[in-house]
């Protein structure tokens, strides 16, 4: 197995790395690193549109409100502090992405090792990761309606819900960015239940090349969201005839860190001097400053990178029958005091088929 290069910033201040992959480390570590820190490097492949997936080994940088203190700054897109874990993708246009180790004069703290991996190059187009690249996209059909979700709040439902389990399908959803800030998706489902196997053979909901299937309770998501366009692709093998099943889920397009000029006047940014003498020129946000408060980075706790599932998303024995229980409460509150009817997208087809269903409240399993 080939050694990784080992990038410790400052020492390689102003080089321009080309290793596909490499370890990247603040300078010191596992000490704490430096204060007065400047320093930047270039990391680069061909010269064509590729992603750099950043998997966030150890990383614990001074917290502060905005990242306004010490900083690892990825282009202009991103401003890291606090502490971090999982993986992040980062597009590159033009093949090349510039980091940035700021730290000022007081306090310091652990630093970071990142595993910096390059993915794609220009032998042939590059296949954004988060793309459902396993999946005949090209041989199915838009689920429900071809107009995608292109609001930055929305509802989505699975097909024929709530029996999008019974028939069979195999459709895709698209979901159009909000905005050009926009970064990420959080996908919070109010219902899921996609059959009782293990290996998703019933039916499965595939996101970024993950596989989701079986009962899932209180299930929260985030999706990068680097391409113009995100598929979710849904498929039932129509096993399941007695039951109601399929998927409910509301979805956040978020904006994530950028780095932006502040506009505000010197007298008003006198609250934030460092010192007597400087003046923050740039200020980091989760979502552009609407006034002069600082907000923090949202880091949400509960919920479950996309990134972070390896291949198969399924039921777990030990919390099944609260699964259950947790999704027939979440589907009597869906159709509290209303009449339970099949989702209009699919009604027509449903009808030809003469499937006559009696819905009354009882059990979904």
């Amino acid at each position: 197995m080939t050694k990784l290069n080992i990038v410790k910033l400052s020492d390689y201040c102003g080089e321009v790395i080309k290793d596909s992959q490499f370890l990247l480390e603040s300078l010191n570590y596992p000490d704490e690193y430096p204060t007065n820190l400047n320093c930047e490097i270039i990391v680069e492949g061909d010269k064509c549109p590729l992603f750099f997936k950043f998997r966030f080994l150890d990383f614990k940088i001074e917290s502060s409100s905005g990242c306004t203190k010490d900083r690892l700054e990825i282009d202009n897109t991103d401003a890291l502090c606090g502490t971090k874990n999982g993986t992040k993708l980062y597009f590159a246009k033009s093949g090349m992405l510039k980091l940035r180790f700021i730290t000022d004069k007081e306090k310091s703290d652990r630093g970071y090792k990142i595993l910096v991996t390059r993915i794609g190059d220009c032998s042939n187009k590059t296949q954004n990761p988060n793309v459902l690249s396993t999946s005949p996209i090209g041989r199915l059909n838009a689920c429900c309606s071809s107009t995608p979700q292109n609001t930055k709040h929305f509802f989505i439902k699975s097909p024929n819900f709530p029996v999008s389990m019974s028939f069979p399908n195999d459709c895709f959803i698209q979901i159009r960015k909000f905005s050009t800030d926009t970064c990420r998706l959080r996908i919070r489902f109010n219902f899921f239940w996609l059959g009782n196997s293990l290996d998703c053979k019933e039916g499965f909901l595939q996101l970024d090349g993950k596989y989701i299937c079986g009962c899932m309770k209180e299930l929260n998501l985030i999706s990068n969201f680097e391409e113009d366009v995100k598929l979710l692709r849904f498929k039932s093998e129509g096993f399941v005839k007695n039951s109601y099943g399929g998927f409910s889920a509301e979805i956040f397009q978020d904006d994530c860190p950028k780095k932006v000029r502040s506009k505000l006047t010197e007298s008003t940014l006198t609250p934030l001097k460092r010192d007597k003498k400087t003046i923050l020129s740039h200020l980091y946000f989760f979502t552009y400053p609407q006034e002069i408060s600082i907000q923090k980075e949202k880091e949400e706790t509960d919920y479950l990178f996309t990134e972070n599932i390896r291949g198969i998303l399924g039921n777990t024995v030990n919390d099944y029958r609260t699964c259950l229980q947790w999704n027939q409460f979440q589907f009597n509150n869906l159709y509290s005091g209303r009449e339970i009817h099949v989702e209009q997208c699919e009604k027509i087809e449903l009808m030809k088929r003469n499937v006559v269903y009696n819905f009354l409240r009882k059990r979904i399993f």
